[in-house]
């Protein structure tokens, strides 16, 4: 028989935007997939529901939709994309907008100014949050009478609705039960699973699970009547059920509990001798010789597995058994016999089944890489282990098999990317060696303080408290100063490499009246020792520490709290 998503859409030979649909590919988690060509070149698999869905329906390949991340967007081409979903509707105000992640006002023409960030509301296609109050409100007033008749077809009679208690779908109101009485319930939620009067559900409940248990037979007791109520000791009310006992006929009150738990009989010398009969039986099928086990171990395992016979006591309980391959473990004999070998080995076999054949998994990097990229095969264990992979441009590297199938090359080839779509869109190599963008990085960060140059009026962004005090100090004694000039490209092979591209250093500021450069520092991390050893190495500068700072009356001395 036809699935019937496939019968509802067939969307072999259809577009949808870039997506050319070529035929269907097989289901995945009873999933319908398709194989689409992008306009770009590229094939791959999608949902049904991907497609067709009415909110952000897809309409390009991965590698698409990166050039439409919001965080890249500028004004104008969020102007041009939010005329194309929304027209004049909805406007957005020029002055607020930052970037594509960044809130920002909105003019909706029907219900006024909402804030909002733009990745929401030209991605999910979403308008001012009283709009879709009102289409939900406008979808959920249906008329009490239209309701009520709902519920009483839907009940066979057995409930209504008290229409002056209705507020809406999703509003509880009273339904009326003919048995029980009136109870309060959404009657959306009613329509969805038509249910009676909760007291009328127990009742029915417990008639149920009474002629469900009847004539059961546990242990040596069999259920002939009940359920009956009754109080226990302490005076609780509970139910307990009539039982016979099948070794004297003898006829006694049991509860579920004590029926399930206590089920050997009446209590009469008959029973107790079946009991103890029983359990001496149990303990005998559990005393096996040693030299039975070993023989049992060594038919069926071999050189594989032996016991050491010091730890055996009986089949049941743990014994100590060496593995060949994997060592000693601790587990019963009886769990040995029945298949369960050591962990690890149960681990790599599991693994081994999980295990992607080499073919399948050449086809799929040639079909993520386009040829570009192959497995050592010898390497390759599964795909959550690291293998040895070797690009056709830039050599041989380390990775795992699960990350290169979901596109991530050799790293130098991400740089070279990295690298290219950073000088075509700001025309330098690395984001950072532009001013205005390592400021916008420096203000993202934490602890940071924004100040004014006291002679300039230019915005000074200070990272943590002893450049905010230095800061500070510069402009109450008006001293002229430079802040963070450069940047001063490191030298190869010391810092840059070709693969990376030049590395560039900012000291903190320039004092012009000195002709020196200051680095200002609590701390060191990474390798900003050694880059700030070969920056004073070819230019006059100095280090204002912690010490320094106190020197100079910058920061207070220790014990005293700084103003």
């Amino acid at each position: 028989m036809q699935h019937r998503a496939l019968r509802k859409y067939d969307l072999a030979g259809k577009r949808f935007g870039k997506l050319m649909i070529l035929a269907r590919a097989p289901n995945r988690n009873e999933k319908v997939l398709w194989e689409y060509r992008c306009d770009c070149g590229k094939t791959g698999l999608v949902v049904t529901g991907e497609l067709v869905r009415r909110d952000t329906p897809l309409r390009q390949c991965r590698s698409c939709s990166c050039l439409l991340r919001p965080k890249r967007m500028s004004l104008a081409e969020a102007m041009r994309r939010l005329q194309e979903i929304h027209g004049d509707v909805v406007t957005l105000d020029e002055a607020t907008f930052v970037d594509g992640t960044t809130e920002c006002d909105f003019i909706d023409a029907d219900h006024g100014r909402f804030r909002g960030v733009p990745s929401q509301i030209l991605f999910t296609r979403r308008r001012h949050p009283a709009y879709g109050n009102a289409r939900k409100g406008q979808a959920r007033r249906i008329p009490a009478a239209v309701i009520k008749e709902k519920i009483e077809a839907l009940s066979g009679g057995y409930v209504t609705l008290l229409e002056s208690s209705y507020r809406g779908l999703d509003e509880p109101a009273y339904l009326i039960d003919r048995e029980a009485g009136r109870y309060r319930l959404r009657p959306n939620s009613f329509l969805r699973n038509p249910s009676r009067h909760p007291k009328v559900r127990k009742r029915l409940a417990a008639t149920e699970a009474a002629k469900s248990i009847l004539g059961r037979v546990e242990g040596a007791l069999r259920v002939i009547d009940g359920p009956h109520s009754t109080r226990n000791a302490r005076g609780i009310s509970v139910r307990v059920y009539g039982c016979e006992c099948l070794h004297c006929g003898t006829r006694v009150l049991r509860t579920l509990t004590t029926l399930r738990l206590h089920n050997k009989g009446c209590g009469c010398k008959k029973a107790e001798q079946a009991r103890i009969n029983g359990r001496k039986s149990d303990n005998r099928t559990k005393i096996i010789p040693l030299a039975e086990v070993l023989h049992r171990v060594s038919r069926k395992y071999g050189d594989q597995v032996r016991l050491v016979p010091e730890t055996y006591s009986r089949i049941s309980a743990p014994a100590v058994f060496i593995d060949q391959q994997y060592g000693p473990w601790e587990t019963a004999p009886t769990t040995l016999l029945a298949g369960h070998l050591h962990p690890q080995r149960a681990r790599t076999s599991q693994a081994a089944k999980r295990r992607t054949p080499i073919s399948e998994l050449q086809h799929r990097l040639n079909k993520a890489h386009r040829g570009l990229v192959s497995i050592d095969e010898t390497t390759f264990i599964n795909q959550l282990t690291h293998a040895r992979f070797i690009d056709i441009e830039f050599g041989e590297w380390w990775a795992l098999p699960a990350s290169v199938l979901r596109g991530h090359g050799h790293w130098k080839r991400r740089t070279e990317k990295s690298r290219a779509t950073s000088l075509q869109r700001f025309g330098v190599a690395h984001n950072m060696q532009r001013a205005d963008l390592a400021l916008k990085v420096v203000r993202s960060a934490n602890r940071v303080y924004t100040l004014e140059h006291w002679r300039t009026g230019e915005a000074i962004v200070c990272m943590g408290s002893y450049e905010e005090k230095t800061v500070r100090w510069l402009n109450a004694n008006k001293m002229d100063f430079q802040w963070q000039p450069g940047p001063f490209a490191l030298p190869f092979p010391l810092f840059s490499t070709p693969a990376h591209g030049v590395t560039t250093y900012r000291p903190d500021l320039f004092l012009p009246g000195r002709g020196i450069y200051v680095e200002i520092k609590g701390r060191w991390m990474g390798d900003s020792l050694a880059k700030w050893e070969w920056f004073r190495s070819q230019h006059p500068a100095e280090l204002w520490d912690g010490p320094t700072l106190r020197a100079l009356g910058i920061l207070a001395p220790k014990g005293r709290k700084s103003n």
